[in-house]
Parts: C-alpha cells; structure tokens; sequence
C-alpha cells in the first residue's frame, strides 16, 4: 500500500495547480466517475497532493490505480496514464516474480520435508527392527545361558559319575557301593540306604547319588575313591569338574 501512495504522489507532483484542481472536478462528479464512487467536494476543497493520495486510497483501495488512470486519461495526460501503467505492470512483474519464488520456496521446502520425512521414516523402521532384533538375539542367549547353566550342569555331573563308575570292575562298583551305605564313613554326608543300593547297576548309582548328594555328589564321590585308593579316578574327575567350573564361570560372565 505504501508503494501505490508513492506512485500517486509522484503522478500528482507532476501536475501543475490548475491539473490539480481539475483532477479534483473529474473526482467530484458521479456521472463521470461511475461506475466507481466520487469524492465529496468538501472533503477535496482544500486537499493537497498529499491528502487527495489518502482520500482516493481510502475511497478507492485496489482500484486507486484504475481510476488515477481513468482521470487522467480524460485529461489528456495519456504520458502519465503511460507512466503510471508502465509502474504499476512493473510492481505487479515485480509481486508477481516475489511470489512465483515463495511458490518455488514453498515447493522445494514442501519436497525437502517429504524427503526428510520419508528418510526419518526409513531410519524409524530400521531403528525399531535393529531393537527388536536385539531383543530377540537377547532372549535366545538368554535361553541358551539358561540351558548351559542349569540343565546341561547335572546332565554333565551324571555322564562324569558314570564315566568313573564304567571304569570299576565288578568287585569295585560293590565296593563304591558298599562305602556309600556306611553312616559313619560316609558322614557327615547321609548314607544310601541298603536296600536302594543292593540290585542297582551303574546308572541307578548315579540317579541316587545325584539325588541324595546334588551339588556335593563329585566332592562324595572324590571322598568314596580316594578310600579305594583310585587316586587315578580321583584325579580324573577332578580335572573334568574344573573344566565344568570354568565353562560354568564363562557362561555367567557372558550372562552379566
């Protein structure tokens, strides 16, 4: 609004007193202002260049050009119409080239934030899949920590104790046997009774023994063998339990 008050104060600076005063006459007369609004007289009387700029601003708006044109055309000042014209197809050019570069802006901004958008959405599923990936790779150590550490642990302890007892004849399993149902040797670990140990074979020693002794079942084992002076055996199952140990300490360290 500023720049059109600008060109019709330049336009009417070049008109003399006596144009201003007929500019005034055309904008006072109904008939040949139609079909837009003429200007009271009384508000023109005294109005210089500078009122008559606001008043036809505040009459006119976005038609002020169009009727500055159209007065001065039936003035005869067809090389200020020229003028004005040549201005105000310059300041639309002008508006026009502003606002084909903020559509342009608004275009690009629009295609950037696509993009963005469709590489933060790329980069939100592959950060979520990567999580859940984890997680599950998680869980199944997890299950395979669980498995190592519990169930496998005393399938091992019983493939140690029979691996020891395959290794003594007949007359030594009796024997291992016969140790096991003394209270008084065997303490302050409880005896097996009697009548469990009588008809058992190899593999029903360990089941009892692992039963009765549980986590104490080599150290009972060791004590019976060293009784029978197997220090061979002894030494074996020692070393096959150490390796157990620190496989075990290795699994928990994985855990943690």
């Amino acid at each position: 609004m500023a720049t059109l008050r600008e060109q019709l104060l330049g336009v009417l600076e070049d008109l003399g007193e006596e144009d201003l005063k007929k500019f005034h006459w055309f904008l006072q007369d109904p008939e040949i202002m139609s079909p837009f609004k003429a200007i009271p007289k009384c508000n023109l009387g005294k109005a210089d260049r500078l009122d008559t700029v606001d008043l036809m601003v505040q009459t006119y708006g976005k038609n002020t050009l169009e009727v500055t044109k159209k007065v001065l055309s039936k003035m005869n000042k067809n090389d200020l119409v020229q003028r004005l014209s040549g201005t105000s197809s310059g300041t639309e050019g002008e508006n026009g080239g502003i606002g084909k570069k903020l559509a342009d802006f608004g275009r690009k901004a629009q295609e950037k934030w696509r993009r963005a958008s469709s590489w933060l959405h790329a980069i939100t599923r592959i950060f979520i899949y990567s999580c859940q990936k984890i997680a599950w790779l998680l869980f199944e150590w997890r299950i395979v920590c669980i498995f190592f550490s519990q169930g496998p642990k005393m399938a091992t302890l019983k493939e140690q104790l029979l691996g020891v007892l395959e290794d003594l004849g007949k007359e030594d399993l009796n024997k291992f046997k016969w140790f096991l149902k003394d209270a008084e040797i065997m303490s302050p670990s409880p005896a097996i009774p009697k009548s469990k140990l009588e008809k058992a074979n190899r593999l029903v020693t360990v089941d009892l023994m692992v039963q009765i002794y549980g986590k104490n079942t080599v150290e009972v084992t060791k004590k019976v063998l060293s009784k029978m002076n197997k220090n061979d055996l002894v030494q074996r199952l020692k070393e096959k339990t150490e390796r157990g140990e620190h496989s075990s300490q290795l699994t928990q360290f994985k855990n943690s």
